[in-house]
């Protein structure tokens, strides 16, 4: 490929060297009419100023792609830390409902609620395989008798202390059922 333009008094002639899209030379320099005659052979007297055009990316291309994915990672992370909140949430929920059928079905077979000394922990393995953590790491909490009933089942939230909106509210078996809570 050979290419040849005029513009004004500059002359700016494009010459491809080894059939590859990626390595062209670059030729510009001031149009005189003897040059122009001589340049129709096939890019013969390719002189002055030369440059190389290897294809590749710019350093600037390449910090506003980096950018770019950067902004996307963060907006994915921090969508992806709210539902891991609200299943955190879902989770102790389910826990705690699992706790008052245990609750319920030791009442039924010995007339009356676990006392707090001996806590969650005397639930299992009769009634609940096993007594776990709430998805924050800290221990369910039993109080006997509870504000809203017989028994509360208490979950502190992320916090692990009482009270809090959001992720750190506290769920019991009386509000675990609320969907409506953060």
């Amino acid at each position: 490929m050979y290419c040849e333009r005029h513009i004004g008094k500059l002359e700016v002639i494009i010459a491809d060297t080894s059939n590859s899209p990626s390595d062209m030379i670059f030729v510009s320099r001031k149009s005189t009419p003897d040059r122009k005659r001589n340049l129709h052979s096939r890019g013969q007297h390719l002189r002055g100023r030369v440059s190389i055009f290897r294809g590749g990316f710019s350093l600037i291309e390449i910090m506003v792609v980096i950018v770019i994915i950067a902004l996307l990672a963060s907006i994915v992370g921090i969508n992806v830390k709210s539902y891991r909140d609200k299943a955190s949430q879902k989770k102790a929920r389910a826990d705690i409902a699992v706790y008052v059928t245990a609750m319920k079905s030791f009442y039924a077979d010995k007339g009356r609620y676990p006392t707090m000394s001996e806590g969650l922990e005397i639930l299992a393995p009769e009634y609940i395989d096993q007594i776990s953590l709430d998805p924050w790491g800290n221990a369910y909490q039993l109080e006997v008798p509870g504000a809203e009933g017989a028994f509360d089942i208490i979950c502190f939230g992320a916090d692990g202390g009482e009270g809090g909106d959001g992720v750190d509210q506290d769920l019991t078996n009386w509000n675990a059922g609320s969907e409506d809570q953060q």
